[in-house]
């Protein structure tokens, strides 16, 4: 099935609350959101949603004037969300997914160009099982999930509930499992 598009309007509202937030450089950014219809891949890999910077043709041709003369077009994010991935999130995960998006878009403050910021981390698991924190980006990822910590403690005593295939599947258990594994042998 061809990939079609609809405006986002609830990715929308969360971005703004965002943007009022933690991510001010784009308070005077034009930013547009999209739903996808169907999942979204990068390098062959299923993602939840995507951020691009849209210049140049694009841009120009997305402004909608069609001048004789030669303009600038002015530069704008698009951010795509795949809209069943977004029906099967609960409003924390649709939060931490905007914030992650948004978080790829930067801007120079002295030049005001845009650009894509790359994720913090780049690295396999099985490297990280091989060889542990062997570089610095991939101890800092680590360093920063301990100061967060997966469960907090107002947390432990709720029930985690994940979407499967449209399905809710209690997870508690084995969430709790973990966290008694993680515990013991630190």
């Amino acid at each position: 099935m061809p990939q079609e598009y609809s405006p986002a309007e609830e990715v929308a509202e969360v971005a703004r609350d965002l943007i009022d937030g933690d991510h001010t450089h784009l308070s005077t950014v034009r930013v547009e959101y999209v739903f996808a219809s169907e999942p979204l891949k990068e390098k062959g890999k299923i993602v939840w949603g995507r951020a691009k910077k849209v210049g140049g043709l694009n841009a120009w041709l997305a402004a909608g004037t069609r001048k004789h003369d030669a303009s600038q077009p002015e530069e704008f994010f698009v951010i795509e969300i795949c809209k069943r991935t977004w029906d099967q999130l609960d409003d924390k995960s649709r939060k931490a997914l905007v914030d992650h998006e948004l978080t790829h878009c930067e801007v120079d403050l002295d030049t005001s160009k845009l650009s894509i910021r790359p994720h913090d981390l780049e690295e396999f698991n099985s490297i990280v099982r091989k060889y542990g924190l062997w570089r610095a980006d991939v101890k800092l990822f680590v360093d920063s999930v301990k100061q967060k910590q997966l469960f907090d403690d107002g947390e432990r005593g709720d029930e985690i509930i994940m979407k499967v295939d449209g399905k809710e599947v209690d997870i508690t258990s084995q969430m709790n499992k973990a966290r008694r594994r993680r515990e013991a042998s630190a």
